[in-house]
């Protein structure tokens, strides 16, 4: 029995070190406590987030993206929202549309239009302008500012619980010309 033990003990502590890289720089789950992001995420989803582009191959976030950062007030805090703005970005909200660079947004994932203004902002360098896809109950960057590039975790690839699915990160499709004031 002793010997049997001993025999796997090598593969038990190269198992428990692979699980802890694993979780370090390549993949994290994240649970969601909120309906911020509904409808693409629900409260009590469960989901995996690619850590490894961000964090070792240095790739950047993408407007569209759906990204696990540090709260900028509390880094203890991991948020979930959607890119909205890269750096050097013009970002505002008018009449129900959100605006980037002066072109409107088609985002078919949010829960419901924007039922607020918000005055032109300019994303600065390495930082991101995000927004919960729930636009009318989410805690983001209109509240309480940009998203620093080190404060990024990953993005969000897929929910494994408790229904899995793919999740969306893609780019919101510009239309229209910014209305003139």
């Amino acid at each position: 029995m002793q010997g049997l033990l001993y025999e796997w003990i090598p593969t038990i502590v190269m198992a428990l070190g692979l699980a802890l890289v694993l979780k370090s720089f390549v993949v994290a789950s994240f649970y969601i406590p909120s309906g911020s992001m509904e409808n693409t995420l629900k409260k009590g989803d469960l989901l995996i987030a690619d850590k490894l582009s961000f964090k070792l191959l240095g790739q950047d976030p993408q407007r569209g993206d759906i990204m696990i950062f540090r709260y900028p007030k509390d880094p203890k805090k991991d948020y979930i929202k959607r890119v909205i703005g890269l750096p050097g970005d013009s970002v505002r909200v008018q009449d129900h549309t959100v605006y980037v660079n002066g072109e409107a947004l088609i985002e078919d994932y949010i829960a419901e239009d924007p039922d607020f203004d918000y005055p032109s902002v300019t994303v600065p360098e390495d930082s991101y302008f995000v927004m919960g896809d729930n636009r009318n109950h989410s805690s983001d960057s209109r509240v309480w500012g940009f998203v620093p590039r080190d404060n990024i975790e990953g993005r969000a690839l897929f929910v494994f619980w408790p229904r899995p699915r793919l999740l969306d990160n893609h780019e919101p499709v510009a239309v229209a010309a910014e209305p003139e004031h």
